[in-house]
């Protein structure tokens, strides 16, 4: 008992009291601030609960669908396949995939054969962990126009991120393509920069986690698009401001193509030896 006394007058006012009066002069303090004691609790777990909820308030909320949109999208997409089609890439604008998947598919189901669709249907699914719907729907995008660069984008970056190494050679393959079809083609000449640099995020994020030797033949994939979009002249500032792109632009290879001086290995690429 003594002990547990000394214990709890450990401290402040309590320890001098207990030395100068015992119980009695304890007691006395002890009832004399216990209001003062209560109403400091009280305030201090009413600022805590305060803070919480200001804390909660100033927390960035996740994207989600637009509230209100759904309705009148879905209204529109019962006119035409047309009206389908622009509704189902406005709710994918708007972070509505399910949606996106439905009035798309509505659009289809119209008679609607546009890559795009198959393409955005294919975003909408990948990014709702739909994998395989969404490598079908590259695949369809693909067969309406093989030279629609997005399909294989498309392709690429989802099997790079969720694929088997037996996969990788698919990878790369797209990359490539996507590449070249961007470089080459006068339609793509606004977006080339945006679609280069996908289809080498696509070859990086594979390099990253396949065995060594599939690595090997990766990075050099990857290489050889830096070096075959430097000898069209392709500005390459806007790649070095892509955090995904880091461990490729570290590479010796890259490094001579961002400095203008890979030019015999360029032409060579460009010339498929």
């Amino acid at each position: 008992m003594a002990e547990d006394l000394q214990l709890f007058l450990a401290a402040g006012p309590l320890r001098h009291a207990y030395k100068r009066g015992g119980l009695y002069v304890v007691a006395k303090l002890l009832h004399r601030n216990v209001r003062r004691i209560a109403a400091a609790s009280l305030l201090a777990a009413s600022l805590a609960a305060a803070l919480v909820l200001f804390q909660q308030a100033a927390r960035p909320k996740p994207p989600g669908p637009r509230p209100g949109n759904r309705d009148r999208l879905q209204a529109i997409a019962t006119r035409s396949a047309e009206e389908a089609y622009s509704s189902g890439l406005e709710a994918y604008r708007n972070k509505d995939y399910e949606l996106a998947v439905r009035l798309l598919s509505e659009a289809e189901r119209k008679g609607l054969r546009e890559p795009a669709l198959y393409y955005y249907r294919g975003k909408s699914q990948a990014i709702l962990d739909r994998h395989a719907q969404a490598l079908a729907d590259y695949r369809r995008a693909i067969a309406v126009d093989p030279e629609f660069p997005h399909a294989y984008i498309g392709r690429a970056l989802l099997l790079a991120a969720h694929g088997t190494d037996a996969d990788m050679a698919q990878v790369a393959a797209d990359a490539q393509t996507a590449a070249r079809l961007a470089l080459d083609s006068q339609k793509w000449s606004g977006r080339r920069s945006i679609l280069v640099a996908n289809s080498l995020r696509a070859l990086v994020a594979a390099a990253q986690r396949s065995r060594a030797d599939l690595q090997a033949r990766l990075w050099a994939g990857a290489e050889a698009i830096m070096l075959l979009a430097a000898s069209r002249q392709l500005d390459m500032g806007p790649f070095q401001r892509i955090e995904e792109l880091a461990p490729l632009l570290q590479r010796p290879a890259v490094q001579a193509a961002l400095r203008g001086s890979p030019a015999p290995l360029a032409r060579s690429i460009a010339a498929g030896r």
